[in-house]
């Protein structure tokens, strides 16, 4: 009898592959899209370092094809095509993948990262009158004080060895904890204070998210831990409720959400205020936090340049909003170091409706997506493409100049993304990274050390771009 169970499995087995493995497997080429096979994806590289090289493989298409996990995306390499499907037909595009574990989860499920449809338009119009010049200008003055906090922790000392990813991750935890939701912290002089800790634990992606992830697949189920999100819920509508009742007006995301409120036929609710703060502070906390550190790394590689950028701080004095965003060689120093090392290296979009993409060159005959297929933007590999960026991987701040900005291949250069669904918070980050580096480098100076990595390689155990050996750098008072 045995035998007849074995039967049953293998043909089970067999099932199972063929409808798993086999027959997405052929998704590109029945369809006749150029492709990658699914193996030649699984390698012990960076996925920033695959999509580079998957995109530096086909030179001659528009497009190329491959799989993940069984879903099919279509990485798009022609700018002109990235701009049809991103911004001019963008309704047929405007989604990203539906995570159901996004979906289920009390928090994710109500962020502007995971909403679709109309749900994300209308979220997007309420939260776009936060991040106006007048509110950013509000907003700089909250930064400027934790910018002044940081280089105050440091003021004093010699020249000492840092770990440039954890300080600045606790100052971009700092701007948020002010910001987004109404509070003082100090994380470097206070390492362990609480918001902190708990700003930690939202961010850990171990073994028991993977759990949940798949239990949230069809059931009901927070990502985060619920002691986090009672302790960030709390402290947000118990700041709402205090703000309401004494008629407290401070230039933050909470105030702004509330003022956006007024008017507006779909209110935002406090879990709605919660969900905004919580995912702001997710999405950006970490992106601006590795911006910063790839900044630093390049500056303290390349003296000169840093010497360069010290000269224009100098000349600028006392700091304003008006005047941190008139000097041109930092926005250069900034916008070259996205360049290189932008955060967000990919960018993803899901196919909502039936769409054809008309051949152009003589190899193609056109392909109809149907709803569901995802595109791929790689950011990363445009932004390295030598026929776009001459000499990719030279820092070269330079290339951002005003006599040398218009010579840039409109559509290539995308560190915040693309069309209607590009960064929010874009101008927020900007200036953040601005504030923090102006008052660093007008009292330090950011130098290599022994255990710095010349030439930086980044870590294939990481999703993020992270150096596999740290941001090691050293930090030491300038001698005016």
């Amino acid at each position: 009898m045995w035998y007849v169970y074995l039967s049953i499995f293998c043909g089970f087995l067999a099932l199972f592959i063929y409808y798993k493995i086999i027959k997405p497997a052929n998704f590109w080429k029945k369809r006749n899209v150029p492709h990658e096979s699914t193996f030649a994806l699984l390698q012990r590289k960076h996925p920033a370092t695959i999509l580079t090289q998957l995109y530096q493989k086909h030179k001659d298409q528009r497009y190329v094809g491959y799989l993940q996990l069984n879903h099919p995306f279509l990485m798009i390499r022609d700018l002109e095509l990235i701009k049809q499907l991103t911004v001019k037909d963008f309704e047929s595009f405007h989604d990203h993948y539906p995570f159901s574990y996004a979906k289920n989860d009390p928090i994710l499920g109500k962020s502007l990262l995971m909403l679709n449809g109309q749900d994300w338009k209308q979220m997007r119009a309420t939260l776009s009158p936060a991040y106006t010049t007048n509110k950013l200008k509000n907003m700089h003055q909250l930064m400027t004080e934790c910018a002044q906090n940081f280089v105050g922790h440091f003021k004093g000392r010699e020249k000492v060895a840092v770990d440039m990813k954890d300080i600045f991750t606790r100052f971009t935890t700092d701007v948020i904890a002010s910001t987004a939701f109404g509070i003082k912290t100090d994380s470097l002089n206070q390492p362990n204070n609480r918001f902190f800790l708990m700003a930690k634990s939202l961010s850990k992606f171990g073994f028991i998210q993977v759990v949940k992830i798949l239990i949230s697949s069809f059931a009901k189920v927070g990502i985060f831990p619920s002691s986090v999100v009672n302790y960030f819920g709390t402290i947000i509508k118990s700041n709402i409720r205090e703000r309401k009742q004494s008629c407290i007006v401070r230039p933050d995301m909470i105030h702004l959400m509330l003022e956006a409120n007024k008017g507006q036929a779909n209110q935002l609710t406090d879990d709605d205020i919660v969900a905004q703060a919580m995912t702001f502070f997710f999405a950006g906390f970490e992106t601006v936090a590795t911006a910063c550190s790839f900044m630093a790394y390049e500056l303290a590689i390349h003296p000169e340049i840093q010497q360069k950028l010290q000269a224009e701080i100098d000349s600028v004095g006392g700091v304003t909003y008006e005047s941190l965003l008139s000097m041109k060689f930092l926005d250069q120093v900034v916008s070259e170091s996205l360049r290189l090392w932008p955060p967000g290296f990919q960018i993803e979009r899901m196919c909502t409706k039936s769409y054809k993409i008309e051949p152009k060159n003589h190899n193609e005959k056109g392909i109809v997506l149907e709803e569901g297929v995802s595109l791929i933007i790689p950011v990363i590999a445009l932004h390295h493409d030598p026929d776009l960026f001459p000499e990719p991987d030279r820092f070269d701040p330079e290339r951002f100049s005003e006599a040398n900005r218009s010579q840039i291949v409109p559509g290539s250069y995308l560190p915040f993304g693309v069309g209607p669904r590009n960064c929010i918070a874009s101008r927020f980050a900007l200036l953040e990274i601005k504030t923090l580096f102006f008052h660093m480098l007008s009292k330090f100076d950011i130098v290599p050390i022994d255990t710095t990595q010349i030439p930086l390689k980044l870590s294939t155990k990481k999703m993020h771009l992270e150096p596999e050996k740290g941001f090691r750098l050293g930090i030491r008072p300038r001698k005016v």
